[in-house]
């Protein structure tokens, strides 16, 4: 990356959209929005802004904008996974996951292989995750490591059902607003 490029983490935003208008905005059904959350995800975000700006904007004169922003309480983080978009922006644009190392020490340390570690965050999930015996994910055996390492996979689940903080961000959003039904 460019030397102008900020290292280290990359603070999480947010917006909230809403108005008190027919009641408080905690009482009104909530509904969260989340973009990139895999890092090579480039357009997400700017769909993301692309719709805040467009309920904003088109409120005063839209009735059916206007609707949606008196009856709903919006969330929107349009960008999960910054850390990771920043690499797969400069450094590899192949870049899916976080920036994680989750590989078990001692199975797999190549300092040349940045390129494949991280958990795949949408995968790092509560519910229905390969820790809940679904298939279409990776994970490490810990009793076999050395035969069964799959840190490096693009489709590795990391250690446990929500361990990264990108997924941490959006419980605490759900967990804090529990009017939120839909996202």
């Amino acid at each position: 990356a460019p030397t102008s490029q900020p290292r280290g983490p990359i603070e999480v935003q947010g917006i909230r959209i809403g108005n008190d208008v027919g009641g408080p905005q905690s009482g009104k059904v909530g509904v969260f929005i989340v973009c990139q959350e895999h890092a090579r995800e480039w357009t997400t975000p700017l769909v993301c802004l692309e719709t805040a700006e467009r309920l904003l904007r088109n409120y005063p004169s839209d009735p059916e904008t206007k609707a949606l922003v008196d009856g709903l309480d919006i969330f929107i983080i349009p960008s999960v996974n910054p850390d990771g978009s920043h690499y797969s922006l400069y450094d590899n644009n192949n870049q899916r996951r976080n920036l994680v190392d989750r590989c078990l020490p001692d199975t797999f340390q190549d300092p040349l292989a940045r390129h494949f570690l991280g958990v795949d965050l949408n995968r790092n999930n509560s519910v229905g995750s390969a820790f809940d015996g679904y298939v279409g994910a990776a994970l490490v055996n810990p009793a076999n490591p050395v035969t069964f390492n799959q840190c490096t996979s693009d489709v590795y689940a990391g250690p446990s059902e929500v361990s990264e903080a990108e997924i941490k961000n959006e419980h605490w959003v759900v967990d804090t607003f529990p009017n939120i039904k839909f996202a």
